[in-house]
């Protein structure tokens, strides 16, 4: 074999490698979505990790689509929702990061440049919310996300919730979609069907914490 070829190969198998890794992280990315809404009664729509249009084996990217309209107190008005309830609103912060935070267990990875859009989503939910007048910085909102990422991360990692991760991320290897169902069905049997997780049972400690965040001054006053 010649020299080239030996290299072509060994980049055709490099390559074949980061895919294959790839293909998993986004796998668990976006089953810590899926994982932190159903665990916290939200429905969603669906799950899936997505192929380009150039090749089968490359992937693009994840989804996982929340079924908000199917929620009670929640409003939409043209472009802006309107949350009546701060424990849900607290919870959608926790599911925005949740992509990000099971990379995070399963990897060791805490990369936001693959979280752009959820990263968007978070800071979003923030300024729109009717809980956070006081939030307009981006200094208090790197707190807020530093105290909801703890939170989140404690949440995934609690064994029921964090097989429930793993059970949707191999089906999601095989799959590439799941729907609501699917992924209710994969869920560990120690979480309530009615879908109060472990980060309900954690209300009292998660809301203790963010008071330390809920009230900062805005720091470029």
């Amino acid at each position: 074999m010649k020299v080239g070829s030996e290299d072509a190969s060994r980049r055709l198998y490099a390559l074949k490698r980061e895919l294959i890794f790839l293909r998993w992280r986004i796998a668990f990315h976006e089953a810590g979505h899926a994982v932190m809404a159903l665990s916290n009664g939200i429905p969603i729509v669906d799950v899936a990790i997505l192929p380009t249009a150039k090749s089968d084996g490359v992937m693009r990217g994840g989804m996982c689509r929340l079924d908000l309209l199917s929620l009670p107190g929640i409003q939409r008005k043209v472009e802006k929702d309107i949350y009546e309830s701060e424990e849900l609103f607290y919870k959608l912060l926790q599911v925005d990061l949740a992509g990000l935070v099971a990379e995070s267990i399963q990897f060791g990875i805490e990369d936001f440049s693959g979280g752009g859009s959820d990263l968007k989503s978070f800071h979003r939910t923030l300024q729109r919310s009717n809980f956070t007048e006081n939030i307009v910085s981006g200094s208090s909102i790197i707190k807020w996300r530093e105290k909801l990422w703890e939170a989140c991360r404690d949440d995934l990692k609690h064994f029921d919730s964090w097989a429930w991760v793993e059970r949707v991320a191999n089906e999601l290897i095989k799959s590439r979609v799941l729907t609501h169902i699917q992924v209710l069905k994969l869920r560990h049997r120690n979480i309530p069907p009615d879908g109060s997780g472990a980060v309900v049972n954690n209300k009292g400690r998660r809301i203790q914490m963010l008071n330390d965040v809920k009230y900062l001054p805005d720091e470029a006053a």
